[in-house]
C-alpha cells in the first residue's frame, strides 16, 4: 500500500506500546520520518531502533501536561501528519463511570489530543493531517461489548482519514466535507 508518506514528518503520541507504536512501525514502513512520543526512554529507544528506514526520532515526553506537550511539538523541526494517540480507559464499561471518572476521561483523551494538535498546526506543512485517534479507540472500546456502532464524525478531509478511522473502530464515517460541491451531494450548487 502506498499512502505517500515516504519523506513525511510524522509525530505519534503514545508511540511505546498498543495502537500508536503499531501506527509508528506502519508510518516508517511507509517512509515516514516518525518521531515517537511516549513517556517511557527504555521503550521509545528500543522502538526507534526497530523502525525500518531512517530519520526517526524519541521524544520522552509526558502529552497529557502542557508542558510535555509543547516540549514534543517543539522538538519537531517540521510535522506533516501528527497521530494524536492519547487515551486510557478510567472504568470497564460506560454505565460503571461516574462524574469524576468522566471528567478524568475528558481531561486525558479529549483536551490532550486537542493541544497537542493545537500545537502542532502552526509547524505542519502544506496541510498535513491531524487524526485523534484516541477518542475513536475508546468510543468502540465502550461501545462493542453493547453492539453500538460507532460513526467517526468531524475531520475526515482525505480518503485516508476514513481508513484511519475505520481502522480503529469506527463502524462508520460522517464525509460531507469531502463531498461538498459534487454532483452527489444535496442541496442548490451554487458557482
Amino acid at each position: 500500500m502506498n499512502l505517500e508518506l515516504a519523506g513525511k514528518h510524522c509525530l505519534v503520541s503514545g508511540a511505546s506500546r498498543g495502537i500508536g507504536r503499531a501506527i509508528a512501525i506502519a508510518l516508517a514502513r511507509e517512509g515516514g520520518h516518525v518521531a515517537a512520543v511516549a513517556r517511557g526512554e527504555e521503550e521509545l529507544t528500543k522502538l526507534v531502533g526497530e523502525l525500518p528506514g531512517s530519520g526517526h526520532t524519541a521524544i520522552v515526553a509526558d502529552v497529557a501536561t502542557a508542558e510535555g506537550a509543547r516540549m514534543a511539538i517543539d522538538r519537531c523541526a517540521a510535522i506533516d501528519v501528527v497521530i494524536a494517540n492519547v487515551g486510557k480507559s478510567f472504568a470497564r464499561e460506560a454505565s460503571a463511570m461516574d462524574d469524576a471518572d468522566l471528567q478524568k476521561s475528558l481531561d486525558l483523551n479529549l483536551w490532550t489530543s486537542m493541544r497537542i494538535a493545537q500545537l502542532a498546526v502552526p509547524r505542519m506543512t502544506s496541510g498535513g493531517s491531524i487524526t485523534m485517534i484516541s477518542s475513536i479507540w475508546e468510543c468502540a472500546n465502550v461501545a462493542k461489548p453493547y453492539g453500538v456502532p460507532v460513526i467517526a464524525d468531524g475531520g475526515i478531509r482525505y480518503s485516508g482519514d476514513i481508513v484511519k478511522a475505520l481502522a480503529v473502530g469506527a463502524s462508520s464515517v460522517m464525509i460531507g466535507n469531502l463531498f461538498a460541491g459534487t454532483d452527489e451531494s444535496p442541496g442548490e450548487l451554487i458557482l
